[in-house]
């Protein structure tokens, strides 16, 4: 911060509480002076007869009363105007001075349906199940609603859509899964996932009939099958994340999901957005929060 800046601020601030606590004790005194204003007594009247030459007559005079005096009504003091205004300029003025903080956006529900412990959502909504296109959007638990952290992000899916995936096939899966490991052929863009920089002995197995069936690689050669090599893949690997999708290895069920970075095309199944999304997004995943995917139709 410049140091000439944060003096002047400063010194606005003193300038400020100095005006304030002027101001109240303008209040106090003018408040004080109407409280200190004598009471105005009521003289007491005797009523005395006359001598006169003609019939009598009956003449009021002053006189002192020896009865006691009610209780006066305490008088309800009213501050002085001028005070009264400058004290509302200087509320104008710390409101300037000092405004309040943004408010937080209203909770929401999700865009598909999810019930389970995540408090970080990155939703993938089809406008049906044969769309080859689809709406992502990061969103954190508030209560017992949620809160957008992205704006709508346009994205890629699979070329047979979204529904029952199975290896062979270019469908994404639908349902909802845990985000808990990322990877690139980038370094880490700072996301607090685990991450892997890939090298060319990087490989995602695609092999049903391997034990390692859907799992990372790291070897030489291709485990077999539709094995993808995770640098040889080129750009659309930059960065990415895995979709836990089959993490059990059931033979044809499915393999190599990954949220990645777009080429523009439909994907073989996986959730395609542009790379500066995509980053952060990685950026904002926290695996304490129990980050998932929910993918599907609304």
């Amino acid at each position: 911060m410049n140091p000439r800046r944060a003096t002047s601020r400063s010194a606005v601030r003193r300038i400020a509480v100095t005006t304030t606590a002027v101001l109240m004790l303008g209040l106090s005194v003018g408040t004080a002076s109407a409280l200190a204003a004598p009471a105005r007594v009521q003289p007491s009247v005797a009523t005395v007869t006359m001598p006169h030459a003609g019939p009598a007559q009956r003449t009021e005079v002053p006189a002192v009363s020896t009865a006691p005096l009610p209780a006066a009504v305490p008088a309800v003091a009213q501050p002085d105007p001028f005070w009264v205004t400058l004290w509302n300029l200087l509320l104008q003025f710390w409101a300037r001075l000092f405004p309040p903080g943004p408010q937080a956006p209203p909770a929401q529900q999700l865009p598909l349906p999810y019930d389970g412990p995540a408090n970080q959502v990155v939703t993938v909504d089809a406008p049906t199940p044969w769309s080859t296109t689809a709406t992502v959007q990061a969103w954190n638990r508030s209560g017992d609603g949620w809160v957008a952290v992205t704006q709508p992000i346009p994205a890629m899916v699979g070329s047979q859509g979204i529904g029952q995936a199975s290896e062979g096939t270019s469908r994404t899966p639908a349902g909802a899964y845990p985000l808990t490991q990322s990877f690139g052929r980038q370094p880490n863009p700072g996301t607090r996932l685990p991450y892997f920089q890939t090298g060319w002995w990087d490989w995602w197995n695609e092999n049903s009939g391997s034990p390692g069936y859907n799992t990372h690689m790291v070897q030489p050669y291709s485990p077999g099958g539709n094995s993808e090599n995770l640098y040889g893949a080129g750009p659309v690997y930059d960065y990415a994340a895995n979709i836990d999708y089959n993490t059990a290895g059931v033979p044809g069920a499915g393999s190599a999901f990954f949220l990645h970075v777009t080429n523009g095309q439909p994907t073989d199944g996986c959730v395609a957005i542009p790379a500066v999304d995509l980053v952060n997004i990685m950026r904002w995943l926290d695996p304490g929060q129990h980050p998932a995917v929910v993918l599907g139709v609304p």
